[in-house]
């Protein structure tokens, strides 16, 4: 696995002036790291409550990650949606959850998405998204940053970032986690 975010966005930032990015993975998570402390979003609505999110996801005993290849984007805002902005503990996960296309497998609790090959998991205090990509992981990266800002941002510092190969050898799978409590620095404008 590649570690794709490390120290804080400050110190990234210094270490990207210093070198040119040249597409590797290594430049890939200073862009990430930096772009995740900047930019600028909002939106309102009515909350629901877990209980009433959850009633509105689908459930199957067989659901698993659909085959089409989602964005870094729409990664991004969904990781937003389910694990930044939804409470300290991810108290109404389900609410960031249930407008985007997916139906929670009866038997281990995972939400996949029903269409593209992507899964969420809220168990034992952490909020985690895995998606297939083909995307070079620059591209990958910098729209995972991208559509998480879109929602949230600054983002917290302790979120994880990180990627391995696909078996098939044909892209890689990127997987984004955060451990609770979520803590939303001081100021951040929040959206979804």
């Amino acid at each position: 696995m590649i570690g794709l975010l490390g120290k804080g966005p400050g110190d990234l930032f210094a270490q990207s002036r210093a070198e040119p990015r040249t597409g590797g993975a290594t430049k890939a998570a200073l862009y990430l790291a930096l772009a995740l402390g900047t930019a600028a979003c909002g939106s309102t609505g009515q909350i629901l409550t877990q209980e009433e999110s959850l009633a509105k996801i689908p459930v199957s005993r067989s659901a698993g990650p659909g085959q089409s290849v989602m964005s870094g984007y729409d990664a991004g805002v969904i990781f937003a949606n389910t694990c930044l902005v939804r409470g300290p503990n991810f108290d109404n996960y389900a609410y960031g959850l249930r407008v985007h296309d997916v139906t929670r497998n009866e038997v281990t609790g995972t939400f996949y998405h029903n269409t593209a090959n992507l899964s969420v998991r809220v168990a034992d205090g952490q909020c985690s998204l895995v998606f297939f990509s083909d995307a070079s992981t620059d591209n990958v990266v910098s729209q995972l940053a991208d559509g998480t800002l879109s929602i949230i941002a600054p983002v917290p510092r302790n979120i994880s970032v990180t990627s391995r190969a696909a078996p098939s050898g044909d892209g890689r799978y990127y997987r984004m986690a955060i451990q609770a409590p979520v803590v939303i620095p001081e100021g951040a404008r929040r959206g979804g």
